[in-house]
């Protein structure tokens, strides 16, 4: 993750981005905080850095994403 970052962003002045790790009411409450101080901002981009996580790991954080944090943001 920090390898693309810093390849790819870094270079055109974007700083290295803030990791959500933890359950989806942890994420959640941090999306709620940004959402907050960031009012006009409308959209998230979810990263998850292949392999380091096996095909289950990553499938199970994407269907946690998809239904337990995303519906709360609707």
């Amino acid at each position: 993750m920090l390898w693309f970052w810093q390849s790819w962003a870094t270079p055109f002045g974007q700083g290295v981005p803030e990791l959500l790790i933890g359950s989806p009411d942890t994420i959640s409450r941090r999306l709620e905080q940004v959402k907050q101080a960031l009012p006009d901002q409308d959209e998230v981009v979810l990263l998850i850095p292949q392999g380091l996580h096996d095909r289950s790991q990553i499938l199970s954080s994407l269907e946690l994403m998809a239904s337990r944090v995303m519906p709360r943001f609707a």
